[in-house]
């Protein structure tokens, strides 16, 4: 009894003697970390937040020509800051071009480097 006794006083000493565990407070801003910004993860960000923009320019152009189709080639360079310092869209008819190039206020999560993507999507009509 005496040694479980010792035993429980000893870690309790040991518990008490251990420096605590900081607390963050709420308010601080915690430091956001660069990702590896890839083509996969900005096709996967402009597929679920952007593709209504490029979807509305596409779907204009159809009005006045219902065969038009293909694909639009976008190039843009995500700055340090997760906003474009430039973008360029090609492809289908020019007025596409520049209406896709006009919706591009795209930003993405800052990456480590600013970095250059080209990607192609596919455009169809949704009838």
């Amino acid at each position: 009894m005496r040694f479980s006794l010792l035993v429980l006083v000893l870690a309790s000493a040991c518990w008490r003697s251990s420096p605590a565990t900081p607390v963050t407070p709420r308010d601080q801003k915690r430091e956001d970390k660069p990702i590896a910004l890839t083509p996969e993860t900005a096709l996967a960000r402009i597929e679920s937040a952007y593709r209504g923009g490029v979807q509305r320019c596409y779907e204009s152009w159809l009005k006045r020509d219902p065969s038009a189709g293909g694909d639009i080639v976008v190039t843009f360079t995500v700055a340090g800051s997760g906003k474009l310092a430039s973008a360029e869209a090609k492809g289908v008819h020019r007025s596409v071009e520049l209406c896709v190039e006009s919706a591009m206020k795209w930003s993405f999560p800052p990456p480590a480097e600013e970095m250059t993507i080209r990607l192609a999507l596919r455009l169809s009509s949704r009838t």
